[in-house]
């Protein structure tokens, strides 16, 4: 797992963080049992240079002029994108089942974007280094300088403005909508309360409460 911001020491707060996400894996996967999602689309690339890498990713996305929704685009290209709310966590992704999953944090609303771009690189730029390697300070610093360098050129000359993501939030209503699992039986899958699936699917508080009608 890739995160951002995170200090070598704040094992707590990475345990809780790699739980929610490893939550977020699990919903989709359960998701798509019954829905058809949009296969992943990473694009490819030669170079090496970061500042050429960030313009081939744009180029895929076909990004030509400011980015109005960056979330719906990697959405769109098979990432899973979840927001969580939690002091001292900005975001984390990794590649599971070969399919990216990032994870933001709600509060940093102004650096979203960038957090967005940010793990983009992360994906594209560092998919290949291993958790131990991780865990190095020296090439967690190096993870960081590259993602942060990415996430600057990706973004120039654009002012973009953060969307909420979707993905998540339709399939768990077409779910319910259609009789596929109900509210309830959604929650005890996996053992979660209400707030928590809310949360990770971006619904709005207290939609999933029995009382409630969606």
């Amino acid at each position: 797992v890739f995160f951002r911001n995170l200090k070598l020491d704040d094992c707590s707060l990475k345990d809780m963080i790699k739980t929610r996400l490893k939550w977020t894996c699990e919903l989709f996967y359960e998701f798509d049992k019954y829905i058809n999602f949009l296969k992943v689309d990473l694009p490819e690339f030669s170079s090496e240079e970061i500042r050429n890498v960030a313009i081939m990713a744009k180029k895929h996305l076909e990004i030509e002029g400011p980015i109005n929704n960056l979330t719906h685009l990697l959405e769109k290209k098979g990432f899973v994108i979840s927001r969580i709310n939690q002091t001292g966590f900005e975001s984390c992704s990794q590649i599971i089942n070969g399919r990216p999953f990032i994870l933001l944090d709600k509060q940093s609303r102004l650096s979203m974007n960038f957090n967005l771009a940010y793990e983009l690189g992360n994906i594209l730029l560092h998919s290949h280094i291993s958790d131990e390697e991780i865990n190095q300070k020296e090439i967690m610093n190096q993870i960081e300088t590259e993602s942060k360098l990415f996430a600057s050129f990706f973004l120039r000359q654009n002012d973009e403005m953060f969307e909420r993501p979707v993905l998540l939030r339709k399939a768990c209503l077409m779910f319910i909508e259609n009789g596929v699992k109900s509210k309830s039986e959604l929650m005890n899958i996996f053992k979660w309360s209400s707030s928590d699936l809310e949360e990770i699917c971006n619904l709005p508080k207290g939609m999933l409460n029995k009382k409630t009608q969606i």
